[in-house]
């Protein structure tokens, strides 16, 4: 089982969640650039993520 996000919760213990993690500061600081500028509409922007690997994702 694979989660998506990294909350604080998918560490604890009892969990152990493999997960992927975004990245929250670059999304948000461009999403109040496009929300405050001009619309920019060929501007796809691709973000690279990581991959927070744990136990959930070990075949018991």
């Amino acid at each position: 089982m694979v989660g998506f996000d990294d909350i604080e919760l998918a560490a604890s213990p009892s969990y152990q969640l493999t997960t992927y993690r975004q990245p929250m500061q670059s999304l948000i600081a461009d999403g109040i650039h496009c929300l405050t500028q001009a619309f920019e509409p060929d501007g796809q922007r691709l973000y690279n993520g990581e991959l927070i690997t744990r136990q959930s994702h070990i075949k018991q």
